[in-house]
């Protein structure tokens, strides 16, 4: 049975991309996501993976990528694969400051918290 799968952060080389590669030819139906254009990997759309732009730090874009993705699966997605990440340095003798702990807690668990929301 075809499944729907959506998966976040498909860079050309990463992870993401090699799932929606290793799915869609499964024969699943993958949508791809790329926090920009540039960032999605360009050979998927070329295999027929549908490919959308979402910037999981974004609640605007979060919507919009839910409203798409409902679109294209009627409502049905089957697997997630909340493969995006976002990368911010710091010294590693330094303890993160508070500001350091709300990034954390608002790209991890309040983004987590809202996607499960919009997927209900």
């Amino acid at each position: 049975m075809t499944k729907f799968i959506f998966i976040t952060g498909c860079s050309p080389g990463g992870i993401g991309s090699a799932l929606a590669r290793s799915f869609h030819t499964r024969g699943h139906h993958v949508i791809a996501s790329g926090r920009t254009a540039s960032e999605i990997d360009p050979s998927l759309s070329l295999l027929g993976i549908t490919t959308l732009i979402l910037d999981v730090t974004s609640f605007e874009s979060i919507n919009s990528a839910a409203q798409r993705v409902n679109s294209e699966t009627g409502g049905r997605l089957d697997i997630l694969v909340d493969n995006a990440g976002v990368i911010q340095v710091l010294p590693f003798a330094d303890e993160p400051v508070a500001e350091d702990w709300q990034f954390i807690k608002g790209y991890g668990l309040d983004k987590l918290r809202y996607t499960k929301e919009k997927s209900s």
